[in-house]
């Protein structure tokens, strides 16, 4: 595989300048992040500081229940372009509490990309309002690290219905709510858009 001359970008919403290190990598996030760059905003998520050496990493925050199909779909493609997704399938056993890995495991991310159904999810018993995905996303933007957030639409059908109660899925509704505000958010209704 040819390496090309990396491409110079500037990053928005307040991210320093950065630097795409491969011609591939581009195409992956030209490719990944179509309608995002159609609408002329360069994909933050694959916005890197020139300093950095080795591989992106990216992590890939989603439900099992109802998106763990969509998130081995984002690893696939993150792989094929020699990007590290680092997924809840590929975690280690871990001395620290899950919330305080979580925030040490973004940390070690470039980006994050949240596939975001309607599906609250587990959550801390310390903590029973923020599901633990909520929690990921909280630790990205706490970092300062570039999130992208990508939707289930109406016509999406999940791998398995969800199974949270009336409190759960008003708590996810309301952050579906927050993450469209904060946001610019993609919908997808099938694992293949």
């Amino acid at each position: 595989r040819t390496r090309l001359r990396p491409v110079r970008w500037i990053g928005l919403s307040g991210f320093r300048a950065g630097m795409l290190r491969t011609h591939s990598t581009y195409l992956l996030c030209r490719s990944l992040f179509r309608r995002r760059l159609a609408c002329g905003i360069l994909a933050e998520s694959l916005v890197v500081d020139s300093r950095m050496s080795g591989p992106l990493t990216v992590f890939v925050s989603a439900t099992s229940r109802d998106l763990i199909d969509c998130r081995k779909a984002v690893e696939g493609i993150l792989l094929d372009g020699d990007i590290h997704p680092k997924t809840q399938e590929h975690f280690p056993p871990d001395h620290r509490t899950l919330t305080e890995f979580l925030k040490a495991s973004v940390g070690e991310c470039d980006a994050v990309i949240c596939l975001v159904g309607p599906v609250y999810g587990a959550a801390p018993e310390s903590n029973p309002n923020r599901s633990y995905t909520q929690m990921e996303y909280d630790a990205a933007r706490s970092l300062g690290k570039p999130v992208f957030v990508f939707l289930t639409g109406e016509r999406f059908e999940p791998t398995q219905p969800p199974a949270d109660g009336p409190d759960g899925l008003e708590l996810q509704r309301r952050h579906r709510l927050e993450l469209m505000q904060a946001h610019k958010c993609d919908v997808f209704d099938t694992v293949d858009q």
